[in-house]
């Protein structure tokens, strides 16, 4: 694993907005919490997103965050051609260089000392496309022309900032590690950090993007907000594509998921 980045702030650089000093504190707490967890097979590799592309979510953080979001998105954990390579949820490259407008580098100090050779980090160089990043920003695109139109009302985080890959390089997703210790600190810390956006936040509507995300969000925050669903943009989902593709279908189902406080989120 590779350092953890230090002075980290401020964001006086970036569009700086109230509270992304605060997330950003968090999350690097969270870094250095998880930095010496060692999971059991089948995970043979470990990313660290948030160390290496730091200087990327930064400013994902700054230019986008705003306190006042009425729904706040909830991923899973990094993806090998997203967040993996832009330290952006859901961060497929080409949609964070043209419609995030965020360029920058890698911190190569802080690269991971072991990289599995058919998923190598390349940053925002990285030639293959993010497709749950595709469906889910080209969602966003649809219908907000301007990122700065769609994070107005919605923000995008990730549960877990870490990304696992088996000996092959197949993708380990949270839920499919090996219930054990290390699991389950992994868990406890996530969930403080979630909580404590959440609290800061809050949101109308905390919209769990999959069913683990779902379940994490209702376990750790249903008590403070409303909790709702949609289906993981993955490509392992079959109708996913179909579902993501249609503005109108995704849009009725986050406003339905907010009719009980009576609030119009678009």
């Amino acid at each position: 694993m590779g350092k953890t980045p230090k002075n980290v702030f401020p964001c006086s650089m970036l569009h700086k907005t109230p509270g992304a000093e605060r997330l950003l504190e968090w999350e690097s707490a969270l870094v250095k919490d998880l930095k010496n967890l060692c999971f059991p097979l089948p995970v043979c590799y470990q990313y660290s997103p948030l160390e290496y592309a730091w200087p990327l979510h930064k400013e994902y953080v700054c230019r986008y965050f705003l306190p006042t979001a009425r729904v706040l998105f909830v991923g899973m954990n990094p993806g090998p051609f997203g967040m993996v390579q832009s330290g952006i949820p859901f961060g497929d490259v080409t949609i964070v260089k043209e419609w995030l407008h965020i360029h920058g580098e890698l911190l190569k100090e802080a690269l991971p000392e072991q990289v599995h050779p058919k998923r190598p980090i390349l940053g925002l160089q990285c030639p293959r496309r993010e497709v749950s990043g595709q469906r889910f920003w080209g969602w966003a695109r649809q219908g907000w022309k301007t990122s700065e139109s769609f994070f107005s009302w919605a923000f995008v985080y990730n549960y877990c900032p870490l990304s696992f890959m088996s000996r092959s390089g197949k993708n380990i997703t949270p839920d499919q590690l090996i219930r054990d210790t290390s699991r389950s600190e992994l868990l406890d810390r996530c969930n403080s950090c979630l909580l404590k956006l959440v609290d800061y936040m809050k949101p109308v509507v905390v919209l769990g993007l999959g069913k683990f995300s779902y379940q994490v969000c209702c376990d750790v925050v249903g008590r403070m907000c409303e909790v709702g669903m949609l289906p993981h943009p993955s490509p392992a989902h079959p109708k996913s594509g179909s579902y993501w593709s249609q503005w109108w279908t995704v849009a009725h189902d986050i406003q339905k998921q907010c009719q009980q406080r009576n609030i119009q989120v678009f």
